[in-house]
């Protein structure tokens, strides 16, 4: 495959990459899209408190932190993009099987500590190709992304809901499985991907693997100095971080509040996350391309007040039908910002820098979310699993209130 460069230094290459990096990323995410499937179903066998399960996901949050920064430092000093996101796809799938052979508590929050590393260890080098490799279509680029994320998450809820149902009511779509062998299958297909991407993107990606915008260590650590002054980029950090305490709770407590309040089987619980995920689907790429036409600060403003707004209404609706209606449009404003907010973050920072900008956003991210969903599960146990919207929407609403800021910094930084 040929590479054209022009003077600015855009490369005019295959869609490829953008497919197979999309797939790759679709395969994490259909992991941890059933893992929010199965727990619900873990908590009622073993019995656990809604602290207990926040507790899980508190711990697959601080492993997905603390993973981030040297995929982020090593995707841009040494350049070896398709490696990392190889290891990663192996070692998730690896730990999601290993997670269906235990009953200990202890060995399945090791098990959640490994999927959360090697789910977000990913996103530094397989963002910073794409950003690199497309500048032009940057959103784009982006949005397929989260594009292939959001099928994914859309399709593997629906299938463990199908592996996990026993409704006689509809005989071919009870396949009545445990949460262990929803674990097991589903966790080889990461490995699978990890070999397809190494022998699919090797032949196309050369030269960008090669290029000289990997930074060197220097350049590297007087990048970061210069992001960590970058106050528009700071706060966008923060945006990025409250924005994600709410998409996490979103996905943490919604399969439980249909297993526990609204009482639905298997395939309703898996169907129910589905929708969200299908919503987003639809959205992210959507969000993505009119951010690259009209503005990212627009679309933000969308996504991020639709969905402060939706979770505000959800606890008041009663009906169930209504309710998964207004699932599926908290689904489109969530994924709305999702992918304009991370092209927003990349826009502001040098190219040299993208993978370490992505590692500094995602470690925002999930430094708020490691204790948000345990101060959820309290609030759950102590006043009920309705009054978690109330917290999320609160996340949202400290985004929004900071949202206005990022583009005063970004004026303010183009005068100087």
């Amino acid at each position: 495959m040929s590479t054209i460069s022009t003077p600015s230094g855009e490369l005019k290459q295959s869609r490829t990459p953008i497919i197979a990096i999309s797939v790759g990323h679709g395969s994490l995410h259909w992991v941890t899209a059933i893992l929010f499937v199965m727990v619900p179903f873990m908590k009622k066998e073993f019995d656990w408190s809604y602290t207990e399960v926040t507790v899980l996901w508190a711990i697959f949050n601080a492993s997905s932190a603390i993973a981030n920064i040297p995929s982020g430092a090593a995707a841009d000093i040494f350049g070896r993009r398709v490696l990392l996101m190889a290891v990663s796809l192996a070692l998730c799938g690896g730990g999601m099987m290993a997670l269906g052979l235990t009953d200990s508590y202890l060995m399945i929050a090791v098990m959640m500590g490994v999927i959360g590393a090697t789910s977000m260890s990913w996103h530094p080098p397989a963002m910073s190709y794409l950003s690199i490799r497309y500048p032009e279509r940057r959103g784009f680029a982006v949005a397929m992304h989260g594009f292939g994320s959001s099928v994914m998450q859309a399709i593997g809820p629906f299938a463990a809901g199908i592996m996990l149902n026993k409704t006689a009511a509809i005989p071919a779509l009870a396949l009545a499985m445990n949460w262990r062998d929803v674990a097991i299958i589903n966790g080889a297909l990461p490995p699978i991907i990890a070999v397809l991407i190494m022998l699919g993107i090797r032949r196309t990606g050369k030269r960008v693997e090669g290029q000289d915008s990997s930074a060197k260590m220097k350049d590297y650590w007087d990048g970061i100095k210069e992001l960590l002054t970058n106050k528009a980029v700071l706060t966008l950090f923060a945006v990025s971080g409250f924005r994600k305490v709410a998409q996490n709770g979103v996905l943490i407590f919604l399969p439980l509040y249909f297993l526990d309040i609204l009482k639905f089987d298997g395939l309703a619980v898996g169907s129910g996350v589905s929708i969200i995920m299908l919503a987003g689907a639809v959205m992210g790429p959507i969000a993505g391309i009119l951010s690259d036409k009209i503005g990212r600060k627009q679309i933000a403003y969308f996504g991020m007040w639709g969905m402060n707004i939706t979770l505000l209404i959800l606890p008041f609706i009663g009906n169930a039908t209504v309710f998964i209606v207004g699932v599926a449009f908290l689904g489109f404003f969530i994924y709305a910002a999702r992918p304009v907010i991370q092209s927003w973050v990349m826009d502001l920072s040098a190219v040299k820098m993208h993978g370490s900008v992505t590692s500094m956003m995602f470690l925002a991210e999930t430094a708020l979310g490691t204790f948000a969903p345990i101060i959820g599960g309290v609030i759950a146990d102590l006043y009920g699993l309705t009054s978690t919207f109330f917290f999320l929407a609160a996340s949202v609403f400290i985004a929004n209130i900071l949202l206005p800021f990022v583009a005063k910094a970004e004026a303010l930084r183009a005068q100087a």
